[in-house]
């Protein structure tokens, strides 16, 4: 009996549940249009998202708003508001956003994409992450970050496509 009750608090504490992570491998992806952090982001744009966000009802919105209110408010309540965050292309037509902390976003962002498309190379990327939801993941480990040969993409569409900065 001395022994039993021991073993089952040891098995307890060893089986709690930890955030479950995964591996993700994708290429740098450079987009058109970056929503999804105030990182680096003027205080009068933020003011202006945040009342925007803040007033909205899921009730009364429309399904694309929803969809941004939805992920606003995951965001907000993991706390990544505020992280920089990159896109990264791990199929040939799925692109998902990785939240990153400062000092890893800076281990990405020195590449930029004119140099990339000129010198035919890409970017891969491999980090343990942590799903948030479907196309949002947050890094707990950024385990590789090296430059290959490959094409890098971009979605241009007619809008500016701006590098990591």
């Amino acid at each position: 009996m001395k022994r039993l009750i021991p073993t089952i608090l040891i098995l307890i504490i060893g089986c709690h549940d930890k955030p479950k992570t995964e591996i993700l491998t994708g290429d740098l992806y450079f987009s058109f249009f970056r929503l999804g952090s105030y990182y680096n982001k003027p205080d009068s744009l933020i003011k202006n998202f945040e009342i925007y966000f803040d007033s909205l009802t899921v009730e009364k919105a429309s399904d694309e708003d929803k969809k941004l209110l939805t992920e606003y408010r995951k965001l907000k309540e993991e706390k990544l508001l505020y992280q920089p965050f990159v896109d990264i292309l791990i199929k040939t037509d799925s692109v998902v956003t990785l939240y990153l902390d400062s000092i890893d976003y800076k281990e990405i962002k020195k590449y930029k994409r004119k140099e990339l498309q000129d010198g035919h190379k890409k970017i891969r990327i491999e980090a343990d992450v942590r799903k948030i939801d479907d196309r949002l993941f947050i890094c707990t480990d950024l385990r590789k970050v090296e430059m290959i040969d490959g094409e890098t993409f971009i979605k241009s569409n007619k809008y500016k496509i701006e590098d990591y900065n």
